[in-house]
This record gives structure tokens, sequence and C-alpha cells, in this order.
């Protein structure tokens, strides 16, 4: 059970209380490089403007720096921070980092391929009604020299990114909670809510909304801990994270956002509760297809079998 695999290794309760930090402290550390050369563009070009001002709707155009570079030294926070959970996890747990992810000794691309491009469909298919009502709300802004390095960055970096929250969220906090919470459900909804509050201060919050957006991310990381838990491994979550981040990043932008990319297209306006409408609809679209693709078992949902002779 994917959920028991947090009883192996060394888990006493301040190895967890450690881990935390120090991902904390690679997240944080991994922020000097942004915040070094942002503040280099600011101060050339925007002397007006202060770093925090600037942070509150990070549009690195505006302050003359190539969006690449901006998007690329964003996801250097997330790098550092995945590095931090795999040296706790192998050094200080003393456990198979693909404990997190499956209990199996490799693991399975074709489910993450999978979750990818499943996910990406469906996200592209609840924004083609919206195309089509309103085609003036979508601006081509697509150019070969920086559509090109930007496409390579969301393939092979972003994913590190999406890993790390994945593998963050729903696979160490949630093994490390259902070791003292046997509640499966108690455990989804938990990282469910540190998922949604992590990303309560992203631009996005203050641009469309806080209720909105808080049920936005909420429903978001509850979809993913539901597919995990269905399937009893991360590797959908991970494709769909994934997918979710490459469609935004690469085929629609927005202003006000956390990914200010140089993408194909940028909608000029955004309908938040829609966004939470496609979120729901495809969620369910989703775990139908999956359901019937890989025999899911709903009572996986509701076992609350407790892990034994694990250490506190």
């Amino acid at each position: 059970m994917f959920f028991q695999q947090g009883q192996k290794g060394n888990n006493k309760w301040w190895i967890y209380m450690l881990t935390i930090f120090l991902v904390l402290f690679a997240y944080t550390l991994g922020q000097v490089p942004l915040m070094t050369v942002a503040q280099g563009y600011i101060d050339r070009n925007r002397p007006d403007l202060s770093i925090e001002d600037f942070f509150t709707n990070p549009d690195f155009s505006s302050i003359g720096m190539s969006t690449n570079l901006g998007f690329l030294l964003l996801l250097v926070m997330f790098v550092a921070a995945f590095l931090a959970l795999y040296l706790s996890v192998t050094v200080l747990h003393k456990k198979p980092f693909q404990l997190l992810i499956h209990a199996a000794k490799s693991i399975s691309w074709s489910r993450i391929l999978f979750g990818f491009f499943l996910w990406l469909a469906l996200i592209g298919l609840t924004e083609l009604p919206l195309y089509f009502q309103n085609p003036g709300n979508y601006i081509l802004t697509f150019d070969t020299t920086s559509f090109i390095p930007l496409f390579l960055i969301s393939l092979l970096i972003l994913p590190i990114q999406t890993s790390f929250e994945e593998v963050f969220f729903r696979g160490y906090l949630l093994q490390g909670l259902y070791l003292i919470i046997s509640h499966k459900w108690a455990v989804i909804v938990i990282t469910s809510l540190l998922f949604m509050f992590v990303h309560g201060t992203n631009p996005e919050i203050e641009t469309f909304g806080f209720g909105i957006m808080m049920a936005y991310y909420f429903t978001a990381g509850l979809i993913l801990a539901i597919v995990t838990s269905l399937d009893n491994r991360l590797e959908l979550a991970l494709g769909m994270h994934a997918a979710m981040n490459f469609f935004g990043a690469v085929f629609i932008g927005y202003s006000g956002g956390v990914l200010q990319t140089d993408s194909i297209l940028k909608a000029t306006e955004i309908n938040p509760k829609f966004m939470l409408i496609g979120l729901i609809i495809s969620g369910v679209i989703f775990i139908a297809i999956s359901y019937k693709k890989f025999s899911w078992k709903i009572r996986r949902l509701f076992e609350t079998d407790r892990p034994e002779n694990h250490e506190s």
C-alpha cells in the first residue's frame, strides 16, 4: 500500500521536522539567484520599482529581463528544494527515494506519460469553448527565437518543479502523516489544505481573488491526492501536475500569474470560476478514464489499515 511505505526507514519525528526545515531552507536559498538578477535589472531599468512590488506580479519583460531567464531562475529554487528532499530521505530517513513514488524498484514512465498527455488533452478541451466564445481574448505571441528555449526549459527543468511538489505533498507528507493518522481521507484533506496554503502567496491570489483561487488550489491538490490513492502510486499525479504547468508555460499564459513566459497565446482575461469548474470536470473525466484503464478499486479510498512496527 502506497500510504504505508512511510513506515520503512528511520521515521523519528525530529527527522521529519529537520527534513521540512532543510527543504524550506534550500527553497529560500534557491531564490537568491533570481532575487539578485532581478534586483540588478530593476536598478538599471526601473529604479522606481521595489523588488517586493515587482514580485506581486512578476512580469520579467517589464524590467528588461528575458522571460526565459526569469523562468529558469524561478525554477532554481525548486531544484534546490528537490535536492534537499532527496538527500534528507536517503541520508536521514535511510530509505530509497522511490518509495515516495512507488514501492517497485523502477518508476513507471508509461504511467507518467499517460497522466501527462491525458491531462494535457483535458486542459486543452476545457479551454476550447472559451476560445471559440471569445477568440479576441487570445493574443498570438509566438516567437521562434524565444519559444525554442522556453520549450526546452519546460520540457527539461519545469518537471523538476512539479515533481518536487508532488513527491513532497503527495509522497513525503502524505506517507508521514499516515504514520500517525490512520484515516486515509483525513490525510488526503490535510495534504490538500497544506498544498493550498503553500500556494497562497502566488500572484493569482491578488489578481483573481483569495477565495476562488484558494478553492482552486485545494481542489487541484484533492484531485491529485485521490488519483494517487486510487492508483496506489504517484506516477499519474506526476504526469498530471507536469501537464498543468507545461500547458500554462508553453501554450496559453495570462497576466497576473506566477508563470510569466513567452507562451504561444496570451489570454487577456481569465474567468477563475470557469477555471475551477473546468478543473473539476477534467478531474472527474480523468478519474473515470483511469478507473477503467487501470481497473481501480474504489475501496482503496477507504482503506485505513494502520502501519505497524514503525518508529515514532
